[in-house]
């Protein structure tokens, strides 16, 4: 009997990340994905669904409940991509700064939301994405008023829509920013210990140059 039911529907990504799947298990799956503990270490909803579908194959392919367990758990973020981190100064950085687009990004925005202490989101251009930049700069916006993220720095080209639409979806505390080096100046003094700080965006913005300032690298 086969485990998965033929796809009810496969769409590219719009924004080129990739394949958008729907599935349907066939009955009794879900019991043995709940057994298996699918979910990886991140707590990302897009990482749920990569372990889910790894949970089917690896099943499919003949392993065990326990070595599919044991093989997600072991999952590690590769560099820049929803990479955990610790400042020596007891701030926890959120490093997603590989690249960005609405989706990723509000993804992204999802796991912020769950941090504790003072969530503070450093976002920046999204880029290729034609005539919907102004859109979908407003989306990221939105959802970050509508997760309750407490601060929000919107960094570089077209950033004043995603700050703009923030400020209109009855954010408080945002900030629209020409430069990354003018978060340096007026955004680092403002980080406390216990803060958890996302950034994102386009690889080209090169956000992990924030990062390094971050943990104290010039």
């Amino acid at each position: 009997e086969a485990l998965v039911d033929a796809p009810e529907k496969v769409n590219q990504d719009p924004y080129g990340e990739g394949w958008l799947i729907e599935i349907e298990t066939a009955e009794g799956v879900d019991q043995l994905l709940d057994a298996a503990a699918y979910r990886s270490r991140l707590v990302e909803l897009r990482e749920e669904f990569r372990g889910r579908i790894e949970v089917l194959f690896g099943v499919e392919l003949g392993l065990t409940p326990e070595l599919v367990k044991a093989g997600i758990e072991g999952f590690r973020a590769t560099k820049n991509r929803m990479s955990i981190e610790t400042t020596k100064d007891g701030i926890t950085i959120l490093n997603d700064v590989y690249n960005s687009n609405p989706v990723s990004c509000k993804a992204s925005l999802d796991i912020l939301a769950n941090a504790k202490g003072r969530r503070i989101a450093v976002l920046g251009f999204m880029g290729e994405l034609g005539d919907y930049a102004e859109e979908g700069h407003r989306e990221v916006g939105i959802h970050a008023a509508e997760k309750g993220i407490d601060v929000l720095y919107c960094i570089g080209l077209c950033c004043d829509y995603m700050a703009d639409a923030a400020k209109k979806a009855g954010m408080k505390e945002v900030y629209y920013l020409e430069t990354q080096e003018e978060f340096w100046e007026k955004g680092l003094p403002t980080l406390k210990e216990g803060d958890t700080i996302l950034l994102k965006a386009s690889r080209s913005r090169e956000f992990e140059k924030t990062v390094a300032k971050l943990q104290g690298v010039n």
